[in-house]
């Protein structure tokens, strides 16, 4: 298991951009990424460990799997980031029922 050194250093830099206000959309364009991808990166997929879920009704499967992974982002600047990614993407909702409404 590897990290693409690159690919880490992209993301470490938008965390950072984002903590500072910049757009998450703008954000995963300039990385040629969607904002969801981005977002499920810096909020899910950034500390050391991965869960990876197998289910399969039918062999009556419902195991989860937790890999011990490299960490994209440090403990400080992932602690700093879920919180306001949480509010943000609650924020995001908020606005597209709102506009949804008033419209």
């Amino acid at each position: 298991w590897g990290t693409d050194e690159q690919k880490r250093k992209d993301i470490v830099w938008a965390a950072n951009q984002y903590l500072e206000g910049a757009s998450l959309e703008e954000l995963a364009k300039t990385l040629g990424m969607n904002h969801s991808n981005l977002w499920k990166v810096l909020n899910h997929r950034s500390g050391t460990e991965w869960e990876i879920k197998f289910q399969d009704k039918k062999l009556q499967i419902d195991e989860t799997v937790t890999l011990e992974i490299p960490e994209l982002l440090p403990e400080a600047c992932r602690q700093k980031q879920m919180p306001y990614l949480n509010d943000h993407v609650y924020l995001h909702r908020l606005a597209l029922i709102l506009k949804r409404v008033l419209i």
